[in-house]
């Protein structure tokens, strides 16, 4: 039963991040292009979208129960995507261009992602002092 419960965490996670995805995809391909249709993914962009959601949920519930510094579970978090990234979309996708436009769609990648992690980041310290702030101090022994 935790398989399915972990397993149903693991496939909500990357609906989240799918939907998030395709919604940063047609937003961008209305603000740069004239043609709204060119932007438009194929059937087998939306299942490499999936399956790199899927993945980089997978690395979200792996890192979130690691007991590392929260530094490390970042760099490793951060390695797990570049690598899912460019496996899906380079490799899998079939992707031809120059080796200097893979840098720059890389280079772009790891924009984004300083981006998200430093939004995660302060969400996570308000939270967290949140919840510092609701808990008092309670004595543990009788007087």
């Amino acid at each position: 039963m935790k398989v399915l419960h972990t397993f149903g965490k693991i496939l909500t996670g990357a609906c989240i991040i799918f939907t998030v995805l395709i919604f940063i995809l047609y937003t961008a391909g209305m603000v740069i292009s004239d043609n709204a249709h060119s932007w438009i993914p194929t059937l087998s962009s939306m299942y490499m979208l999936f399956l790199f959601s899927l993945v980089l949920s997978m690395a979200n519930r792996l890192v979130l129960h690691t007991k590392l510094h929260a530094a490390f579970k970042l760099i490793i978090h951060y390695f797990i995507s570049i690598i899912i990234f460019y496996i899906l979309f380079f490799t899998w996708g079939h992707y031809e261009g120059s080796i200097s436009t893979v840098f720059v769609i890389l280079l772009l990648f790891t924009i984004l992602y300083a981006i998200a992690a430093i939004i995660y980041a302060v969400i996570a310290s308000l939270t967290s002092s949140v919840k510092n702030k609701k808990s008092e101090y309670s004595s543990q022994f009788k007087n």
